[in-house]
């Protein structure tokens, strides 16, 4: 059961967002960087892949926006009404279900305009979609976890958040022990069914998201944010 005061907060922080109209920037990122993956023809398995890619960065982006939204007073204030943890970890929730959302907008547009399988293929359309929403989801949460721990109360300061955000964003694209890597290089593959391929990520980007947003909130409990 959801308590009675994470619904107000939510739409509070949500609306702290969308009022700044900080969101716009990361929204227009991830468009562009969607419908250049459609363009030239591009295979529904490759666009949805580049799709997923393309969410890490904009959903870490998106999660220090809600967490640094407002003014140290102001989160003060909310904070001593229903305590820092409920605040950071609903401010790390609104972040995810507003990158979801432009997620879930990235793969119907990909879905419409990428070349699908021929029939008779190894991989059938719906399976290349069903492959492509898992990379996405991990991808989503890879960002999020990005997002937590480049973010007060473990990172202070706008630039010092960005460079961490940056490496962090980084070393989840191009690392090879990655999750988000493995699962994005597994939907690139011709391999007729990745989808076993695709269970260690999905336990892994599991483990890394807990541990980041776990850490998050003990760090703003003991009172560093």
């Amino acid at each position: 059961m959801i308590p009675p005061r994470v619904l107000p907060l939510a739409r509070y922080q949500l609306a702290l967002l969308l009022r700044s109209q900080c969101w716009v920037a990361p929204v227009v990122l991830y468009a562009a960087l969607v419908v250049g993956g459609a363009a030239g023809g591009q295979e529904l398995g490759d666009s949805l892949a580049w799709a997923g890619a393309a969410l890490i960065p904009v959903t870490a982006w998106v999660s220090r926006l809600v967490v640094t939204a407002e003014s140290t007073a102001e989160r003060a204030v909310v904070a001593a009404v229903v305590g820092p943890r409920r605040v950071q970890a609903t401010a790390l929730a609104v972040a995810l279900l507003f990158a979801a959302v432009l997620g879930a907008a990235g793969v119907v547009f990909e879905y419409f305009a990428s070349v699908k399988p021929p029939p008779g293929a190894p991989r059938s359309a719906g399976s290349v979609l069903l492959q492509g929403v898992i990379v996405v989801v991990i991808c989503l949460l890879a960002g999020s976890a990005a997002g937590a721990v480049s973010a007060p109360p473990l990172v202070h300061g706008r630039g010092p958040g960005l460079a961490a955000l940056a490496a962090v964003v980084l070393a989840w694209l191009v690392m090879p022990l990655s999750p988000a890597n493995a699962a994005i290089r597994s939907q690139y593959t011709a391999a007729p069914d990745p989808t076993f391929a695709l269970l260690a990520p999905v336990i892994g980007v599991l483990v890394l998201t807990v541990l980041a947003w776990t850490t998050s909130l003990v760090c703003v409990g003991r009172g560093r944010a």
